[in-house]
This record gives C-alpha cells, sequence and structure tokens, in this order.
C-alpha cells in the first residue's frame, strides 16, 4: 500500500492535470449565491449545483484560472485537507460540498469567481459574477475650467470612492437638473456640461449619489465672472441742466461679477476718483462739461463707460438772447452805476447839506439882515442850483434808470 503522504501527492498532480488539460472540454455546472446581494461586512456563499461521489478535489479561483488567482484547493481524503493560494485572504473556506464560503466582505471582494471540481470520471466547472454591494461614501464634484467666464464651455463631474450600483442626481438648490438645449447629463449623468455658461448659472449645485444600501451627496459653488455691462449714471441720464452754486451726486452702476473698479474723468482728463459716487457743488461756470464713468473687470478684462453732461442753468438775460461775454458786461456796468448812486447820494448829504446860521452879535435883533437876499462873492445858491434834496434824489435815479436801459440796449446788439 502506498504511503499517505505519496497518496496526497499523487491526487495533487492529478488535480493539476485535471486543470490543465480537462478543465476546458469539462462539464459546465451552475453557481447559486446566497444571499443573492451581499453587502459590504456580510457574508456570502458560492455553492456548485452538484457534487460527484467521484469527487477528488475542488479548488475555487478569484479572477480567472491561473494558479496565481488560487484562494484555496480543497482535498477530500481522510481527514480532508485545504490548502491556500496566492489570493487566500483567511476569510475564506470550502466546505465538504465545495462550496466557498467568505466571511466580513469588503468592497474588493467583488468580481468573478472560478469553481473546478476533478474526480475520477469527469471535471466540473463553473463560473459565477459576485458583487458586494458597498454603501455610498467619498462623493466630490470637481469643476473643469476651474474659473469660468461667461460664454466658456463649463463641465461638472460627479463621482463616488466607494458605492456599487450607483445612481446619479443632479440639483441646483432644490430643482433637479434635466438635459436640455443648453445643458447636458453624461456618462450615466455623472457628468453636467454647460454648452453655453450664463450669469443665471451662478449658484450651489449638488450631486447625489445612491444604491440600495445609502446615499451621500456633495455640493459645490459656480461662479461665473461677466461684465461689467449696463453702465450708466443717476437712473440712466444723459445730461443735467444745474444752477450756479447748486449740488449734484454723480453714482456710477455697473453688472459685474466681481464687482467693477471705477474711475472717473471730467472732459477726458483723470480726476484721481476710484469711487462708485461723485459729488458736484457748488456749481460754478468751470464745472460745466462731460463727466465719465469708466468700470473695469480683472477677471474677465473687460472695460466699460458712461457719460453724463452737466449744463449751467440760463438766467432772465440769457432767455433774452445773450451770451456770457454780454452777461459779464451787464454785470460789470450794473456794479458801475450802483457804485456811482451811492457815491453822489453820499456827496448830496454830505457837501449841500443846510448850513447853521451863525448868532449875531446883537441878541436883540429879530428881522432878517438886510444882505439876506444878496449873494456873496463866489457863492452860489441853494435853490437857485440844485432845487431840494428830494428833487435831486428823483433826477438822480431817472438818469440811472435811462443809462441802464441804454446799456441793456448796446448789449443786445453786442450777440
Amino acid at each position: 500500500m502506498w504511503p499517505k503522504n505519496f497518496r496526497l501527492v499523487s491526487v495533487s498532480v492529478l488535480s493539476w492535470c485535471f486543470l490543465l488539460t480537462g478543465a476546458q472540454s469539462g462539464t459546465t455546472t451552475t453557481i447559486s449565491v446566497r444571499p443573492s446581494k451581499p453587502i459590504e461586512g456580510g457574508d456570502v456563499s458560492l455553492i456548485p449545483a452538484s457534487i460527484p461521489a467521484s469527487t477528488v478535489s475542488c479548488r475555487w479561483f478569484r479572477g480567472g484560472d491561473a494558479l496565481a488567482n488560487t484562494i484555496l484547493v480543497y482535498y477530500i481524503s481522510s481527514p480532508p485537507t485545504q490548502r491556500p493560494g496566492a489570493n487566500y485572504t483567511g476569510r475564506e473556506t470550502i466546505d465538504s460540498n465545495c462550496s466557498l464560503h467568505i466571511t466580513n466582505l469588503a468592497g474588493n471582494y467583488s468580481g468573478t469567481y472560478l469553481f473546478l471540481l476533478d474526480s475520477t470520471v469527469e471535471t466540473l466547472k463553473g463560473e459565477v459574477e459576485l458583487l458586494v454591494s458597498e454603501p455610498v461614501s467619498g462623493v466630490s464634484i470637481t469643476s473643469t475650467p476651474s474659473e469660468i467666464l461667461e460664454g466658456d464651455v463649463t463641465t461638472l463631474t460627479c463621482s463616488a470612492a466607494k458605492g456599487s450600483e450607483v445612481s446619479f442626481f443632479w440639483f441646483k438648490g432644490d430643482r433637479i437638473l434635466e438635459s436640455d438645449d443648453r445643458v447636458s447629463l453624461s456618462n450615466d449623468s455623472r457628468v453636467l456640461t454647460f454648452n453655453t455658461t450664463l450669469r443665471q448659472d451662478l449658484g450651489v449645485y449638488t450631486c447625489l449619489v445612491n444604491n440600495s444600501l445609502s446615499s451621500s451627496k456633495d455640493s459645490q459653488t459656480l461662479e461665473v465672472f461677466y461684465g461689467p455691462d449696463d453702465i450708466h449714471l443717476n437712473s440712466h441720464l444723459v445730461e443735467v441742466t444745474m444752477g450756479l452754486c447748486s449740488h449734484l451726486n454723480l453714482s456710477c452702476i455697473a453688472n459685474s461679477n466681481p464687482p467693477a473698479q471705477f474711475q472717473w474723468f471730467f472732459n477726458y482728463t483723470d480726476m484721481n476718483v476710484t469711487e462708485s459716487t461723485y459729488s458736484i457743488g457748488p456749481v460754478t461756470w468751470e464745472d460745466a462739461g462731460n463727466y465719465t464713468c469708466q468700470a473695469s473687470n480683472k477677471r474677465t478684462n473687460k472695460t466699460g463707460s458712461a457719460t453724463i453732461t452737466i449744463k449751467l442753468q440760463k438766467d432772465l438775460l440769457e432767455r433774452l438772447g445773450l451770451g456770457p461775454g454780454a452777461i459779464a458786461g451787464i454785470v460789470i456796468v450794473s456794479l458801475a452805476l450802483g457804485l456811482g448812486l451811492v457815491g453822489g447820494l453820499l456827496y448830496f448829504f454830505l457837501r449841500i447839506r443846510p448850513q447853521r446860521k451863525k448868532p449875531t452879535s446883537d441878541p436883540i435883533q429879530s428881522g432878517p439882515p438886510a444882505y439876506e437876499n444878496v449873494s456873496r462873492p463866489g457863492q452860489r445858491n441853494i435853490g437857485e442850483n440844485l432845487g431840494s434834496p428830494s428833487d435831486s434824489s428823483s433826477h438822480t435815479y431817472e438818469s440811472l434808470q435811462k443809462r441802464t436801459l441804454d446799456v441793456y440796449e448796446e448789449i443786445k446788439h453786442l450777440k
């Protein structure tokens, strides 16, 4: 009788011969999976349909029938013997029915399992696909390009580090997204593409990934850079008429992300003002002209501007058709006439006022002196030459009024 060790070696050699030659022509058997949907951390059994009584050995492979993929070899002997292969992890066992049992399943245990049975009569083979269901985890979103300009093609890609038989869903806020003329979903909804990105696409996007075990999600804010555009001043005004000494606050508005930077110009000369507002006043003649607000965006490298024209309100003389030169002449003449009138009145009251009578040496004399109406040499009679003070004032006013009208008529002819 052959020694025991020799018998084991003989069976092993015989089994490998069947593996290398007869496996390709052996009888196919079915393999069942219990439970049908194993989960990560759970247990599973791979069970051949039938085992002949003449079985010598059976072996299991993960990922193909190459020797490097061997999990376990089971020898039906007394006692039965199991020998581990290169793919053995310590969680696998084979029972007397050649069923493979795996405990504490991990996600990487998913794959193709091959079964080979050697008997003295035939070789059986079977194959089954094992899918270990994993809870979803590690969901993340990446965007391309990283900095998005209005008008670009933008792609958001969702991925999950773990999870089997997963489904992908996209949301913007609480609204689920579907493909349309401008937005498309591809690769089983993993990829969300904006064929033309618009400023209204700015917002928070969420990718939800789920399977029969769990769900997980990730969110990302889509930042779209645009503008500046729709640049305007004070409710789209392009011209304002102001009065002298009045005030005006100019406000520059532009649609831009990020917010625009501003620069002000007066008659196209840089005023070194970088605020969005600019104040004018109290207004003088030199403040009339064009005020320009220039808005720029460093992210989009775009620039735009808006201009407002400030005009001064016309006074009464301008409405009569007189220009600024004529107005200045009127102001000068009016000042001169006013000063002349004041000087004349002052001279009258100081120079022509009545003289106080000197007391006579004879206190008893009460009648007028004999020379009362006789003029002394070199002396003019007040009533004779100038009349009364009121008459003089009236005469001076009438003369001034006439002169003013004459000057006004002369100025009108200057136009």
